[in-house]
């Protein structure tokens, strides 16, 4: 809120859905309902926050990660391509879904973190990341050969999410998972 100077999320104090979290400290959850557009503003607005308005590329500055860094860090640089397991029980300790979310975002830091220490990179919210979308690209350069595979954003293009949100079933929980939507897509399972 300190960036923007509103929290746009419908799960939050004076969000659309402000009833299913009614008595539940919001701070901690991911901000939903924001488009592409919205977070590469918010990473813009934050790098000059910290480097002034000389924030550039050359700058040290924040941005939403390539599809490659999400995927390495979600599965903490396992190469595998593991099927979360809701048999196991590995969902239910670490993903916020459809059948233990309660229709509704967490605090981040409630369910186990993976390997490398980072939480809810599976569920809660789906996360835009900076590639634009092509169905094949992606899955064609994703060997051990290619070190950081990205996709460029045109414009008409679609942008690609990663994971899956509160309202997706167990089943739907991979972590090469992607879809694709318009950089000014936004809903209540979206966001970073």
């Amino acid at each position: 809120m300190t960036v923007i100077g509103l929290n746009p999320a419908s799960f939050s104090e004076a969000g659309s859905h402000q009833k299913e979290v009614a008595n539940v400290d919001t701070r901690n959850h991911p901000v939903e309902m924001v488009s592409y557009d919205d977070s590469v503003i918010f990473c813009t607005k934050l790098s000059q926050m910290e480097n002034g308005d000389a924030a550039s590329l050359e700058n040290e500055c924040y941005r939403l990660p390539n599809e490659a860094e999400w995927e390495f860090a979600s599965r903490s640089g396992a190469t595998a391509n593991p099927r979360i397991s809701a048999q196991d029980g590995g969902i239910l300790q670490g993903a916020w879904f459809s059948e233990n979310s309660e229709q509704r975002t967490h605090h981040v830091g409630e369910l186990k973190s993976n390997a490398f220490g980072l939480f809810a990179t599976s569920g809660n919210v789906c996360e835009w990341v900076e590639d634009g979308w092509n169905s094949h690209r992606y899955h064609k350069l994703a060997g051990p050969s290619v070190k950081n595979p990205k996709e460029p954003i045109s414009v008409g293009n679609d942008i690609v999410r990663r994971d899956g949100s509160w309202g997706y079933v167990a089943y739907d929980y991979r972590i090469s998972h992607r879809e694709h939507v318009p950089p000014s897509f936004f809903d209540n399972g979206t966001g970073f």
